[in-house]
């Protein structure tokens, strides 16, 4: 996080709450039932501790916090969270990080009348620091992994050994 140059940071990532209500919905259901977990740091952090802050609020997304979604306050609820996110976006002194995954998603499984898809995407990605992790159609096991982010971040991306000890063609 130090190398950012910024001193605060807020990670996200989109939880898919169809299992987690009462009662389950498919997964396959279509749409964006989803919500989102943040992690947030006030100065330079280390990357598993705001990974594990991370993992802290995806479990904090559970079927009691989905009860109350369907309280009363639900809406107040929502909106104070938008307007939390787009407060820590908009500022240009945080660096804000994005991560979603339709890992285990049955995408590919879809058929609307003229056969199952080749191949999938999420239309524009042109948020800025964020990944989609998503499961491959051309290999067993696979995950395509959609990364923004600027030219400098990455070319160093692209180049680093660790990332390319993963990476197969």
């Amino acid at each position: 996080m130090a190398q950012s140059g910024l001193d605060k940071s807020t990670v996200t990532h989109a939880v898919n709450v169809r299992g987690k209500m009462d009662p389950p919905l498919p997964g396959t259901a279509l749409g964006n039932i989803f919500r989102q977990a943040y992690a947030y740091t006030n100065g330079v952090v280390e990357l598993g501790r705001l990974v594990g802050e991370l993992r802290e609020g995806i479990g904090k997304i559970d079927s009691e916090y989905l009860m109350k979604l369907k309280s009363e306050n639900a809406y107040a609820m929502i909106m104070n969270n938008i307007k939390k996110v787009g407060e820590l976006v908009s500022n240009k002194e945080v660096l804000f990080l994005k991560f979603t995954s339709w890992c285990k998603f049955p995408i590919f499984e879809a058929d609307f009348g003229w056969g199952k898809p080749i191949w999938v995407s999420s239309g524009s990605r042109a948020i800025k620091n964020s990944v989609m992790l998503m499961d491959s159609m051309c290999s067993d096991g696979g995950i395509e992994a959609w990364v923004t982010m600027d030219e400098e971040s990455m070319i160093k991306f692209e180049q680093d050994p660790l990332l390319l000890s993963f990476v197969s063609s």
